[in-house]
């Protein structure tokens, strides 16, 4: 076919075959690994190892002492318990509460991690890692890895506000129980909100005026949530307190004045811990963007006077010769310097629709003083890291090694076997073909209906008009028909087969076009059915589902080909699995 579905992309693939299928022990469980022995290593890579018999010994799965120990080894290099736990507890993420099935599944896991090994091994062979774009793409997890691990800890000690968190809360649950008066004419409301500011009673002024005629008026009823409450009405009482009545409210009926009985604000665990959330993400916000400052100082100096002077907008000397400009605009520690130059490129390549015109429009000044945030940020990033040892910790390497390879193993798939997928015109028409049945329309009925209460009131209107009773005439007079306001289903006109419940379904099988059914419907109603007319299930055109059908045979193609792929690798290359089992 011309080209390959968008939706199944290699890295999508690469995902799928890097993550784990099955759920696992959580971590704090006594949970044991058995290993084949010897180990490689052991006992210096295994210290907490106890002998189990029949040839294995067993840690711990969770044992910090133990994540050295080797499951598994690709070419001699070894594949530590660290990997094994790690997967399962990502999975146990994502599915929680079901321990046992990671217990039958760990040594599957463990063979996908040798075959994701098998590949990372193929790709660093070719060379596929020293690519110039890859190399950048790996910078960038780098970098973003250091820039993560640095705001984690300048914000490790951010707690949420309590006194925001009490407002956010208050305004996600509060309700209210409320006193209306609706009038009809606006002036009739501004003449009861003049005496109410005389001193009127809000009580006594409602009963007049709806005695006159002039309004509708009454208790709300019980509390309502905000959300409730219609937008203008919220928008008048936001501020008010118990007992305060808000101004005349214009409402699509007329003119409300209403009064606020009593406010109160239910505990929601929900909406507390919502609040709670929020509340942290703006402090840590806060935190980071005075840590930044900080770190600005520490490590930059800005020429503020030339930054300020630069003028984007001004015809002369204009972006050609501001992008030549060596003028110092900041220096960063341990960097080289920022000049006029670097910043107009950059500001040049944000606007990618035309820096020009961008000036024309007075962006460029308005966004200078960000972008040169964006050109020393990850100068500073870099140095404090540094400085904080980030990029020489075990966490660290161990999260841009798991985004690395991820990256790498795509890139491998992407280069070397998607290219080798086909998918032919032929082979999705030969699908088509063998799968009509899946590829279909739905029966569509056209039908018209009386509902009763009773299911032998269905079925005795049903014989009457099986025996030439007119259809009209019943559905004015049968005995046990639902009042129009108790039907709750709507079984008239156009039904589909799909949307029909399975009961409905059941009963409509094999109607014909003049047919009378009974259609048992929800709540206990029941539906003298006439099928006007039956539109028989027809096979969709092959036009319509040839998207669909491309996307499901080279996603099935492209997943064959990186199994068949892996199992050319172990071939290959000498592969190891010590792990027999994880159980008790």
């Amino acid at each position: 076919m011309s080209k390959r579905p968008r939706s199944l992309g290699a890295i999508a693939v690469a995902a799928a075959i890097m993550g784990v299928a099955s759920a696992s022990a959580a971590p704090g469980d006594t949970t044991w690994v058995y290993l084949r022995a010897p180990l490689p290593g052991a006992p210096a890579s295994c210290p907490t190892a106890q002998p189990a018999g029949e040839g294995l010994v067993k840690v711990s799965l969770f044992d910090d002492k133990a994540i050295s120990c080797p499951v598994a080894a690709v070419e001699g290099e070894p594949i530590a318990l660290e990997e094994l736990s790690g997967a399962l507890a990502i999975t146990h993420e994502q599915r929680a509460g079901a321990a046992q099935a990671g217990k039958q599944d760990a040594t599957a896991v463990v063979n996908r991690l040798v075959d994701v090994r098998l590949v990372l091994l193929e790709a660093r062979t070719m060379g596929i890692d020293e690519l110039p774009e890859v190399k950048e793409a790996i910078d960038g997890i780098k970098a973003r890895t250091s820039l993560e691990m640095l705001q984690a800890q300048a914000t490790r000690s951010v707690r949420p506000d309590p006194a925001e968190v009490d407002r956010l809360f208050k305004d996600a649950v509060r309700e209210w129980k409320l006193q209306s008066v609706l009038f009809v004419k606006e002036v009739d409301a501004k003449a009861m909100q003049k005496r109410l500011a005389q001193g009127g009673s809000f009580d006594a002024l409602a009963k007049e005026a709806v005695a006159a005629r002039q309004a509708k008026g009454g208790d709300v009823g019980d509390f309502v949530p905000t959300d409730k409450i219609v937008l203008p009405v919220q928008g008048a009482i936001a501020k008010l307190k118990q007992g305060q009545v808000s101004a005349s409210i214009k409402l699509a009926e007329g003119w409300a004045i209403v009064r606020v009985d009593a406010i109160r604000y239910p505990e929601n665990a929900q909406a507390r811990a919502t609040a709670e959330q929020v509340s942290l993400g703006t402090q840590r916000k806060i935190a980071l963007k005075k840590y930044y400052g900080g770190l600005e100082k520490k490590y930059v100096k800005i020429d503020e006077p030339l930054l300020k002077k630069l003028n984007y907008e001004a015809k002369e000397p204009g972006l050609a010769a501001l992008k030549k400009d060596t003028r110092v605009v900041a220096r960063v520690e341990g960097s080289p310097p920022v000049t006029v130059g670097d910043l107009t490129s950059r500001l040049e390549q944000q606007y990618f629709h035309g820096a020009e015109q961008q000036a024309v429009a007075k962006k460029l000044n308005r966004a200078k003083r960000d972008t040169l945030d964006a050109i020393l940020s990850p100068k500073i990033v870099a140095l404090e890291a540094d400085r904080l040892g980030i990029p020489r910790s075990e966490a660290y390497r161990r999260r841009v090694d798991a985004q690395a390879n991820a990256y790498l193993f795509g890139v491998f798939v992407q280069r070397v076997i998607v290219p080798d997928v086909k998918l032919t015109e032929a082979d999705a028409q030969k699908y088509y073909e063998a799968h009509k049945a899946d590829y279909s329309y739905p029966a569509f009925y056209r039908v018209e209906s009386i509902g009763f209460g009773k299911a032998r009131d269905a079925e005795a209107a049903v014989a009457k008009l099986r025996s030439g009773t007119d259809f009209k005439w019943l559905n004015a007079n049968a005995d046990g028909k639902l009042p129009e306001g108790e039907v709750k289903e709507k079984v008239s006109g156009v039904l589909s087969g799909k949307s029909l419940s399975p009961d409905m379904a059941k009963a409509l099988e094999g109607a014909k076009s003049g047919d009378y059914r009974v259609l048992p419907a929800a709540d206990n109603r029941f539906y003298a059915v006439h099928v006007i007319e039956v539109i028989p299930p027809s096979a969709q055109p092959y036009a319509e589902v040839r998207e669909g059908i491309a996307e499901k045979l080279y996603g099935e193609g492209l997943n064959k080909a990186v199994l068949d792929y892996m199992a050319k690798l172990r071939k290959a290359h000498p592969v190891q699995v010590y792990l027999t089992r994880v159980g008790s």
